[in-house]
């Protein structure tokens, strides 16, 4: 008779042994996919999607979208990448403002802060949109740009609003 007991006893212990043997492998699986998940959010935030070409990466943000004081909208993009994006790749930029295609002047844009033809990592380039003023984009309402260089496979997007009157940035 003493023996049941002790034998209940044991088998309590090893189910509690067993229960924290697969609570542990548990957390250690969370653990692990938690910091796998926020290392790729971590790399990607904020910026654009990139293609790697090699070890070569096309990669741009948004520095300003605003009023350029004669009512155009002034875009100034940077080259986040590791690699010069050539004039020809930039002026191939498609520029969408609520999901319509807008035209821009970046085959005609001059305004590379290097004074060179390509566009340098670090270096900013600045371009007016056609067809689009400051008075659409300052319209109260929340808008969406979308660029992308699609022969190099970057893109990114930026909300831009809603704006007050009189704002002259986003």
């Amino acid at each position: 008779m003493r023996r049941k007991g002790i034998t209940a006893i044991i088998s309590i212990v090893l189910m509690l042994l067993l229960l924290v043997a697969v609570f542990g492998g548990v957390y250690m699986w969370i653990t692990k996919f938690q910091k796998k998940t926020q290392e790729q959010v971590s790399s990607g935030a904020g910026a654009a999607t990139s293609k790697a070409t090699g070890s070569v990466k096309y990669m741009f943000s948004v520095v300003s979208i605003a009023d350029d004081g004669s009512g155009n909208v002034q875009i100034t993009l940077k080259n986040d990448g590791n690699t010069e994006i050539r004039q020809q790749d930039a002026s191939n930029l498609i520029v969408k403002l609520d999901g319509r295609v807008v035209g821009s002047t970046v085959a005609n844009a001059t305004a590379l802060t290097g004074g060179n033809t390509n566009w340098e990592p670090g270096e900013l380039l600045q371009f007016i949109l056609n067809g689009v003023t400051w008075n659409d984009i300052n319209d109260g309402r929340q808008h969406v740009f979308y660029f992308e260089l699609s022969n190099l496979g970057s893109s990114i997007s930026f909300n831009c609003g809603p704006l007050d009157v009189g704002d002259t940035a986003c």
